[in-house]
């Protein structure tokens, strides 16, 4: 009961920390995968509910009506794999995003105990018209467009191979966080949410560097970083030339940002990063003639399986099984249908 009721203190913490962050440019992504659906789940000491099979339907909130609505387990997969990963991408990346899609979702509905008011007794939440989380055939159809026909049956038809399939750690489903791009090396579960999980300890994705979008570079005025920190941190000093405003970083063994000297404060690296609205806690920071420079590389909480990671992987040959073990290592997977 203590490793479960770890879990769900994990999947609250995951779904507060960091909710829908950011959109990518181009359609790459729709989320960075900070977190792929938004709640705030917990269980008491009764037994989980028992998780819907293919053919039940789970309650989601769709922030865009303000409504929960009642969506077939296999829909929610497609329409999440069609918003988190461009269908121009191999088969075994597709195939991979549907069983962590699948198994995030199933383990959110089997650990929700509707203590969560916003949600309306749902146990996450999806904006389809923002391409957050899932999308329905209307939004496929806008990004794919004369494509459509052809880029829907495929995707399908990758999804239902994979109908049912789950991952599985010591028997419960498995917290499947998937981001983005990793840092060149996938984070740590506890130095994000602070809870570790031996399936979300951090692996090597050096291949992660070969991403277009690795590295990125954000500008901000010393005044627009001051109004947003003082926002995020109300009680924070910040004195002085802004050359001093930060200090040396305290890094994780995959060389994210775990705490930093700001003002008068130590910060954590991830509080930094959604103060500042930057695509990683993996950053540096540069400052001259009142204007900061703050590199970032990776974009994503880093937790779980890179998106990027999962493409280089299937591009080298990996099977969506051998992508899924390289970044949820101990899992198994499991067909419930």
């Amino acid at each position: 009961m203590k490793r479960i009721l770890g879990i769900a203190i994990f999947f609250a913490l995951c779904s507060l920390l960091l909710p829908f962050v950011g959109v990518w440019v181009g359609q790459l992504w729709q989320t960075d995968g900070s977190s792929p659906y938004s709640g705030s789940p917990s269980i008491t000491a009764s037994p989980a509910p028992t998780a819907p099979t293919s053919s039940q339907s789970i309650p989601v909130f769709i922030t865009d009506s303000q409504t929960v609505e009642q969506i077939p387990l296999e829909e929610f997969v497609l329409g999440s794999v069609a918003s988190e990963m461009p269908i121009t991408w191999p088969d075994e990346a597709l195939k991979a995003q549907a069983i962590a899609s699948r198994s995030y979702a199933l383990a959110r509905v089997q650990l929700n105990d509707g203590s969560d008011e916003s949600l309306q007794g749902a146990a996450f939440s999806a904006s389809p018209k923002q391409h957050l989380g899932f999308v329905r055939t209307e939004q496929m159809q806008q990004m794919w467009g004369s494509e459509y026909e052809q880029n829907y049956a495929r995707l399908k038809a990758l999804v239902e191979s994979t109908a049912g399939m789950v991952l599985q750690y010591n028997g419960d489903t498995a917290l499947a966080c998937y981001h983005a791009i990793s840092a060149g090396h996938t984070e740590a579960s506890e130095n994000v949410w602070a809870t570790a999980l031996p399936y979300l300890a951090g692996v090597d994705s050096s291949l992660d560097m070969t991403s277009p979008d690795y590295e990125v570079s954000t500008e901000m005025t010393s005044q627009e970083v001051y109004y947003a920190l003082q926002m995020a941190f109300p009680d924070l000093q910040l004195e002085g030339d802004p050359v001093e405003w930060f200090g040396e970083p305290l890094l994780t063994d995959a060389g994210y940002i775990e705490t930093l000297p700001v003002g008068t404060a130590f910060l954590k690296g991830v509080d930094v990063r959604t103060a500042l609205g930057l695509r990683s806690a993996c950053f540096s920071i540069a400052y001259a003639d009142g204007v900061f420079t703050f590199t970032t590389k990776g974009y994503g909480h880093g937790v779980g399986m890179s998106q990027y990671g999962a493409y280089t992987l299937a591009l080298t040959g990996k099977t969506y099984d051998a992508i899924l073990a390289t970044y949820y290592p101990s899992t198994s997977i499991v067909s419930q249908s």
